[in-house]
């Protein structure tokens, strides 16, 4: 695998994702909320930010409980 490092925003990234997760999350009953700030830049490997986020949220949708709320900060 090759490293592909650029700038880019985190934040408008989980934004993106959250926006098309939100269908999931309705079918799950799920209330699933962003509360970082509005502009993250950041270097890295946006592909492999993109995977560990896809990641994460589809564990948390596979383990969450109780209020049934995920909540990214």
């Amino acid at each position: 695998d090759r490293v592909e490092m650029v700038r880019f925003d985190l934040g408008e990234l989980i934004r993106g994702k959250i926006a098309s997760t939100m269908i999931l999350a309705e079918q799950k009953h799920v209330s699933l909320t962003y509360e970082g700030a509005g502009n993250l830049p950041v270097w890295g490997d946006e592909f492999k930010v993109e995977e560990v986020l896809n990641n994460y949220i589809s564990n948390a949708f596979n383990h969450v409980d109780g209020e049934r709320k995920i909540r990214l900060f």
